[in-house]
């Protein structure tokens, strides 16, 4: 079961309608893998990516997955290309559902619906600064009943001018690095982040302006270190934040240090809520 879409992201139709486009096994790379799968097509055409296996995907022999229109980016993606209109379906993985370790997935297109996925980036390798789970410069994108973790840079991070952001319904954390979430970076981000649990990392979400931000009946848990939800817009623009029912709960080992704070306003620049 899918829940509806809420928020900033309720738009988005994702690859309704389209060829649906199967992955047959685990590889990193080649016929049948999530890797050609995601980057088929190239026309912008609605696909649906579903899953005949279960199990470990492992990226990192080959890269990131990129989905970045007009450009080539890592992992695969090539110039003139169009990656819009897409639906990544874990649901439909038999068993205990497929995760994604090794390297980031990436979406910069635009109209992605993300559900039922399992995002664990971890450590493998010398390269760093890698997200599970990586929106930038996209439109439209809904990620929802998913589990985000292990990233060696962030969980889940919504960068640079995305715009139509829906993350709701998931699991982010712990993070082996900078934090779970950053939301920041460009022209005015619209975000909305609501059902979600936080927890077990060095830095809970971060936003940054120019934004529109919603924050609603979410759950932050352990390590603040320093904060739980940081708005944070030094030299870049308002925030405009609904923040509504959130838990900013300690747990055990976040050490409750003087420095420690469930919400901290930056008050360089203005805010509104």
């Amino acid at each position: 079961m899918t829940f509806p879409i809420e928020g900033f992201g309720a738009g988005v139709t994702g690859g309704a309608g389209g060829t649906v486009i199967h992955v047959t096994n685990l590889n990193s790379t080649g016929p049948g893998s999530y890797r050609n799968a995601l980057l088929s097509g190239g026309t912008g055409g609605p696909r649906i990516v579903v899953f005949d296996v279960s199990g470990t995907i492992n990226l990192f022999a080959n890269g990131a997955v990129e989905l970045r229109n007009g450009e080539n980016g890592s992992g695969g993606s090539q110039p003139g290309a169009v990656y819009d209109n897409l639906t990544i379906d874990g649901s439909t993985a038999p068993n205990q559902g497929v995760q994604i370790i090794g390297d980031s997935t990436i979406i910069r297109c635009n109209n992605v619906l993300i559900k039922h996925m399992k995002f664990r980036c971890g450590d493998q390798g010398a390269t760093t600064n890698r997200d599970s789970l990586s929106i930038d410069t996209a439109t439209n994108v809904a990620v929802t009943q998913c589990s985000i973790e292990l990233g060696d840079d962030g969980d889940c991070d919504i960068n640079n001018s995305s715009t139509n952001v829906t993350v709701q319904w998931c699991i982010i954390g712990p993070c082996l690095a900078s934090g779970s979430m950053l939301i920041k970076y460009g022209s005015t981000l619209t975000t909305s982040i609501h059902h979600n649990v936080f927890f077990d990392s060095p830095r809970f979400p971060e936003c940054g302006g120019p934004s529109h931000v919603d924050w609603v009946n979410n759950i932050m848990y352990r390590n603040f270190n320093p904060d739980a939800l940081s708005l944070w817009p030094p030299d870049e623009g308002a925030i405009n934040a609904n923040l509504v029912n959130n838990v900013f709960k300690y747990g055990s080992s976040a050490g409750n240090t003087i420095n420690s704070r469930p919400l901290y306003f930056y008050a360089a620049r203005p805010f509104s809520g």
